[in-house]
């Protein structure tokens, strides 16, 4: 079903350690448990030393210590807001740098790359400051990896790519250009967005998920004239950075940068047109429908393998949901499931997915009411409570204070737990004064 993640590419990432001396091989290979290292010497004059690493359940791997440190721009880490402002104090830290190389061994793109967190966890316990996926340019800390190999799911779609957001240079609330990376290393297509609007930046999650997977489906590439983003009238346009600069305004083409890191395998989102030769009649135009605010009840278009993929991320990390709705129960933060239910009148597989505001979690039930109205599932009424069976779970929700935490990203409870004393006397206060504080 999932056969559009099949890619036979290496993975390959970095951990950086405080200061300039790395970790010698010997010490390295002391604390790695389970797994062997084999010395070799380095065909690269950059390299201090070099080893085969093997791991029963992960495979293969190549390490290397760089003799020149490989670390990024420290504006990078300023701006991941995956990281907390601690874990971005050691992340800024990291200088000397080991290098790994992970083969293809189920050659699916998310369980490979998921071996790769393995093998960086592995290597940041030797006191390392952070690891970074090279493709996605996502970094890693211990506490954010420790999270995601908790459990058995494959990756999840977004640990394939980073988001960047370019300030306006006279009005930092704005952002001129909101950009990927990594699906480009994965043969798609990244995407640019220009004078996105401040509740697009906000929310740029979704809009670019569906992209993302569009761009791995092969349902878009560089100069598709007209995609269904959303609906209703979310429809975009794909130009490619080489026609995007030859054709559109001085004014537009100066939003983005020109370089080696934003061309290749890379399109603008833009205003869609339509006709045989209207491709070549006007100029492209930034998408108008993601420059401003977006409309409420905006659908946006996933595929149903898309779904499918999103679903089963869902059900194999509901004890994640579980586990974390114990933790904060103290905060009563609103916690939401997404059930899909077959469609009245519909084909085979078509559902409705419906948000339910979670009461408790049971078993392989939860006890919910449903948030919003059904339109083609007439058996369902909003403000129906009820248990409701986990199978037909497609998706999960946290909301809190610090952002929400999902199946794909749960970094706002370890925002929490930083800040959770302070959370809890605010809403233990507005208690008090009976003030509403859902």
């Amino acid at each position: 079903m999932f056969s559009f993640l099949q890619r036979d590419l290496p993975a390959s990432g970095r951990v950086l350690y405080p200061g300039a001396i790395p970790p010698p091989l010997q010490q390295l290979s002391a604390r790695l448990n389970s797994v062997s290292l084999t010395p070799f010497t380095p065909s690269d004059v950059d390299c201090v030393w070099a080893a085969k690493g093997f791991h029963r359940d992960w495979g293969e791997a190549e390490i290397v210590c760089l003799r020149k440190p490989a670390v990024p721009s420290s504006v990078f880490v300023d701006h991941t807001l995956t990281l907390t402002d601690e874990e971005k104090v050691r992340a800024r830290s990291g200088e000397a740098t080991i290098g790994l190389s992970v083969r293809a061994q189920q050659r699916q793109v998310l369980t490979d790359r998921k071996r790769l967190l393995f093998w960086l966890r592995a290597l940041l316990q030797a006191d390392g400051a952070v690891a970074i996926d090279d493709a996605s340019m996502i970094y890693w800390s211990e506490t954010m990896l420790d999270d995601e190999l908790a459990h058995d799911a494959d990756l999840d779609i977004e640990s394939l790519y980073c988001i960047h957001a370019v300030q306006n240079a006279q009005d930092s609330d704005r952002v001129d250009w909101l950009h990927t990376h990594g699906l480009g290393e994965l043969r798609a297509l990244d995407v640019d967005i220009l004078q996105p609007s401040p509740e697009f930046v906000a929310n740029c999650g979704d809009p670019i998920r569906a992209l993302a997977f569009a761009a791995l489906e092969g349902r878009i590439g560089p100069d598709v004239d007209r995609f269904p983003l959303a609906y209703p009238g979310g429809d975009v346009r794909l130009v490619s950075v080489e026609r995007f600069h030859a054709d559109a305004a001085p004014e537009h083409r100066n939003l983005r940068e020109l370089d080696e890191f934003h061309t290749w395998r890379r399109a603008v989102v833009c205003e869609p047109v339509g006709g045989l030769f209207s491709r070549w009649r006007s100029r492209p135009v930034p998408s108008r429908f993601l420059s401003r605010s977006l409309e409420n009840g905006s659908v946006l278009s996933f595929s149903k393998v898309a779904t499918a993929l999103m679903s089963a991320r869902a059900r194999q990390t509901v004890s994640v949901f579980r586990t974390l709705s114990e933790e904060f129960d103290s905060l009563e933060l609103p916690a939401l499931v997404k059930l899909g239910y077959e469609v009245e009148g519909g084909a085979e597989g078509d559902q409705e997915h419906l948000w339910f505001a979670v009461h408790r979690v049971l078993g392989d039930t939860v006890d919910a009411t449903l948030t919003n109205e059904p339109h083609r599932v007439p058996v369902l009424k909003a403000g129906q409570r009820a248990e409701w069976p986990l199978e037909r779970l497609t998706d999960w929700v946290i909301l809190s204070p610090e952002g929400p935490m999902t199946p794909r990203n749960i970094s706002a409870a370890r925002r929490l737990r930083v800040d959770r004393a302070t959370w809890q006397a605010r809403l233990d206060a507005a208690k008090q004064a009976g003030e509403p504080h859902d």
